[in-house]
């Protein structure tokens, strides 16, 4: 028949499904199936302002498109996925800036008669790692230095899907001059380090890690280099003060222990040269340093001059100051973690090798100057940021995160502070602060739902709902 021949023949087929859809299926269901809506929630924007009550968070191809107070009911939302979060607090994804993805156990041999560490990477960490970030809220963490396939490897792995897990920003081998097996890559001169730098940077690392050991010549060699290649640098320094590499334009500085004597008055140099045998020495410089010295002023100065954010994983120097008690060694995490590495912190590779009941005592008298320092930089404008450095001996990754947040807290920095400090500061130390670190239109829907109220009371941040990454839901405890 001719009217059938048109039909078939004349008509396209797409018009025909195309027809068939707005005829059975109302327009804004189509549009909005493929839509969420978080209902009725307090907003923690994540920059320091106070939390917004009573709004409706609609998300669309993994971000934020639209903020708006809540709807009376949830007539303007048919056809969306709803979330109820009634009395509940959202919160941007956390950030953890210092976690070790796979630093394994660590062994010391005797080579021509010195003392050689090394590490044994872990195939299994980085996943175990990432996962358990995830359940604890932290959506992106940074590895400041592992060795370097590893923690590429976890990286891809992550972001194709194979690993559901926190997203890690990563640094390869550290840079030293001195042995550190599957940690450590030595460098003797600026051409040997610049190199090396190209390779990582090849290989796809987000950051360059400079190590204790470094002259200020090779420090800002190696400052300069990264950032030709587009790398950010982070330090864990001593020889080279804080105040040298902020002026050679260091972008980050781990740990709250500047360490170098330099720093110190003349008159207290000796003592504390002789004290650093032992991991004592963290809390020695604590004991001799002068806050109002013209040589720390200077520091200061130079690290907000040049915009250094510090992350002073606060966590690791309470488990050493604290090691002789059961808060981090009877944690029940540690059975969640490979036992091979576990039973390395408890035998032969800790942060307390070769302390007394004495240095216990010393070490907590000092703890109280470590947190003096800590609000001191904060309230001089340095940037803050909260990294744990996980997966060194008893620190967890994901619980250690929380002790962190606590532990700035205990050094008189408040609640809102230090959840941005946890958030927002730390997307702005990955360069990412346009996409992640607040709960804005148009940024990434890395989003954490709070039974209570962070800014209440930071322990808020360990009563986790839900966790969402782009737009989906990867961790609920409904």
């Amino acid at each position: 028949m001719p009217t059938k021949a048109i039909f078939t023949h004349q008509i396209p087929l797409i018009a025909i499904v195309h027809f068939i859809l707005l005829f059975f299926i109302p327009l804004s269901d189509v549009k909005a199936q493929d839509q969420t809506v978080i209902r009725n929630v307090t907003v923690i924007k994540g920059d320091g302002t106070q939390p917004q009550r009573n709004k409706d968070v609609l998300i669309k191809d993994g971000r934020i498109v639209k903020i708006t107070h809540a709807a009376t009911d949830d007539t303007p939302y048919q056809g969306m996925k709803i979330l109820n979060a009634t009395g509940q607090y959202l919160s941007p994804g956390f950030i953890d800036t210092h976690a070790h993805l796979a630093m394994g156990p660590v062994s010391v041999s005797v080579i021509d008669g010195g003392p050689i560490l090394a590490m044994q990477p872990s195939e299994n960490l980085p996943r175990v790692t990432l996962e358990r970030l995830l359940a604890h809220g932290v959506t992106t963490s940074r590895d400041p230095g592992g060795h370097t396939e590893t923690t590429i490897r976890a990286k891809s792995q992550q972001a194709t899907g194979a690993i559901t897990g926190a997203s890690p920003h990563v640094a390869g081998l550290i840079f030293d001059i001195t042995r550190f097996d599957n940690l450590v890559e030595t460098v003797e001169t600026a051409d040997d380090l610049r190199n090396r730098i190209d390779r990582q940077a090849e290989a796809g690392v987000d950051w360059i890690k400079l190590y204790t050991g470094l002259p200020s010549d090779l420090v800002k060699a190696g400052i300069n280099h990264a950032h030709k290649r587009g790398l950010k640098v982070t330090g864990h320094l001593d020889t080279t003060t804080w105040t040298e590499a902020a002026r050679a334009g260091i972008d980050s500085i781990v740990h709250i222990v500047p360490g170098s004597a330099a720093l110190l008055p003349e008159n207290t140099r000796d003592s504390y040269a002789a004290s650093r045998l032992i991991t004592r020495a963290f809390f020695s410089w604590f004991e001799h340093v002068d806050f109002q010295s013209p040589a720390f002023q200077e520091m200061i100065t130079a690290l907000r001059e040049n915009n250094v954010s510090i992350d002073p994983t606060l966590v690791l120097f309470h488990s050493i100051a604290f090691g002789n008690t059961d808060t981090y060694k009877a944690q029940p995490g540690l059975d969640d973690l490979p036992a091979e590495l576990t039973e390395n912190w408890r035998t032969s590779f800790h942060m307390n090798i070769g302390w007394t009941d004495a240095d216990y005592v010393y070490a907590q008298a000092q703890w109280g100057r470590v947190l003096d320092f800590t609000k001191l930089l904060f309230d001089e404008g340095i940037m803050l940021t909260t990294g744990t450095d996980a997966n060194n001996p008893f620190i967890l990754p994901g619980e250690s995160f929380h002790q962190e947040l606590a532990l700035l807290v205990s050094a008189g920095i408040s609640p809102l502070e230090v959840h941005q400090m946890a958030t927002l500061n730390g997307a702005k130390l990955l360069g990412q602060a346009d996409d992640i670190g607040t709960v804005e239109e148009g940024k990434i829907a890395d989003l954490v739902l709070l039974g209570s109220n962070p800014v209440t009371s930071i322990s808020a941040t360990k009563e986790i709902v839900w966790v969402m990454q782009r737009g989906t839901l990867v961790h609920d405890t409904r």
